[in-house]
């Protein structure tokens, strides 16, 4: 039986003679309701590369977000390797270890 990389080649019964493409990303996220961002990023010292609110849409179309949202991203190309986006990744949030466990989130009665 022949073996296929690709759901893609499986169908057609041919793969094709390009090699696979990685891409690579890693991020902070927290999440919850609802979340104080100024209060997360003072404390990590960084802006969030992405921010929502509970209800937010990301289109017309879409489902509203379920939860708030706080997320940071290293500004690193898709091909550089997973590792180098976790070493940026971490070395922007270490001096703040101790602080993401802590993550208060308030509960709106």
């Amino acid at each position: 039986m022949k073996a296929f990389r690709t759901l893609k080649g499986f169908i057609k019964g041919t793969e094709p003679d390009e090699p696979p493409y990685f891409a690579y990303r890693a991020n902070l996220r927290i999440s919850g309701d609802p979340l104080n961002f100024d209060e997360i990023g003072r404390a990590l010292g960084v802006q969030p590369s992405r921010t929502h609110r509970k209800g937010d849409r990301q289109g017309p179309r879409s489902p509203p977000f379920s939860h708030d949202l706080w997320s940071l991203s290293p500004s690193l190309s898709e091909e550089s390797p997973l590792s180098e986006h976790i070493d940026v990744l971490w070395a922007s949030i270490r001096h703040a270890e101790a602080y993401l466990p802590r993550v208060e989130v308030r509960r709106e009665c």
